[in-house]
């Protein structure tokens, strides 16, 4: 993905933004890995703000990542290319974590299971990252 596009910056920000503080303050000690070309220097400064977030540019292979990560987060502000990682995630057996937006431009019918958590509150999203 591109995080130079918009709506993906403004993804990236959320959980920056919202989340993150939220794991500081929880000892998170896992690793938040942003991935996709074009990191703006507001989503680089805000990143650095915390030692468990990496900001990685375009990566060739995304799938040999997936066995490493525990979830994958898409709060989708706005924008549809998340769908795509949100399919080869569930498709890799890796729980996804969205919001309603994300949810439901997937489909609204999806329920909360073991592989898709969904909420619009960080604190939510803090608890599952936590374990």
């Amino acid at each position: 993905g591109s995080l130079d596009f918009r709506p993906n910056e403004e993804s990236v920000l959320w959980i920056l933004n919202q989340v993150c503080p939220l794991l500081e303050t929880s000892g998170f000690k896992g690793m938040i890995e942003i991935i996709g070309k074009g990191a703006s220097s507001e989503v680089k400064k805000r990143s650095a703000r915390f030692p468990f977030v990496r900001v990685y540019g375009f990566l060739e292979d995304v799938e040999s990542h997936w066995i490493s990560w525990d979830a994958l987060l898409c709060p989708n502000i706005g924008g549809s290319g998340t769908r795509i990682k949100f399919s080869e995630a569930l498709l890799s057996d890796v729980p996804v974590i969205v919001n309603s937006q994300t949810r439901d431009r997937m489909d609204s019918n999806l329920s909360d299971d073991g592989n898709v958590r969904c909420s619009d509150d960080p604190k939510e999203w803090c608890h599952w990252i936590m374990g």
